[in-house]
């Protein structure tokens, strides 16, 4: 791939069970799949002149690509079981979360699609984190506001989205890209939800 150089470690541990170690390699394929997307995408100029200049460094650039991919997981894990809604959230939030926002909507068309040049989904998600971010959350999508460290802006300062709290201009990534990483994903935390991983930032 040759973007960057992941130190596994961050996502790996030893004594791990085979269902982790599957879940480690597809983490670790994501977060390979993001990091080009991001890179190579046409709108990142930025993002690029700061990898190159080593004002990003590789490992630096690693770490919040994780962060992305563990946003991910925590949405997998919390969505499936039922959690990330609190129990005053109304019906119709709900239903407008799960029908454009939600994480089973990228899980569908991962089946169905390879994705386009569009950055629709980016921009989607990009609005979940700025929502769980918050500490009053998103009413209008039922969303909580969690106010830790992983859906905050600082968390992922290189890979801002299109939204107001972030600083800077929005990084893209195509439909497609943020697909093919949605997938291994998919096909890896099908083995088992208990395997997700906690954010290391050693």
């Amino acid at each position: 791939m040759g973007v960057i150089s992941p130190d596994r470690s961050v996502v790996g541990a030893r004594g791990e069970s085979p269902v982790q170690h599957d879940l480690r390699a597809g983490v670790v394929r994501s977060i390979e799949i993001l990091g080009t997307g991001f890179f190579t995408h046409g709108q990142n100029d930025a993002l690029r002149r700061k990898l190159e200049s080593n004002e990003l460094s590789a490992e630096d650039y690693f770490r919040q690509l994780v962060r992305v991919v563990y946003r991910l997981l925590f949405l997998f894990l919390a969505e499936g079981r039922g959690l990330l809604h609190p129990p005053e959230a109304g019906s119709a939030a709900r239903a407008r979360y799960d029908e454009d926002l939600s994480v089973r909507r990228l899980r569908a068309l991962v089946s169905t699609t390879l994705g386009t040049d569009d950055c629709g989904l980016w921009r989607s998600l990009s609005r979940v984190t700025m929502c769980l971010g918050r500490t009053d959350g998103c009413a209008d999508l039922g969303l909580p506001g969690l106010g830790s460290f992983l859906w905050s802006s600082e968390a992922t300062p290189n890979l801002p989205g299109p939204a107001p709290e972030h600083r800077g201009p929005p990084v893209a990534i195509r439909d497609r890209d943020l697909l093919d990483a949605v997938r291994v994903l998919c096909v890896q935390q099908q083995a088992g939800d208990e395997a997700v991983p906690a954010e290391n930032d050693e």
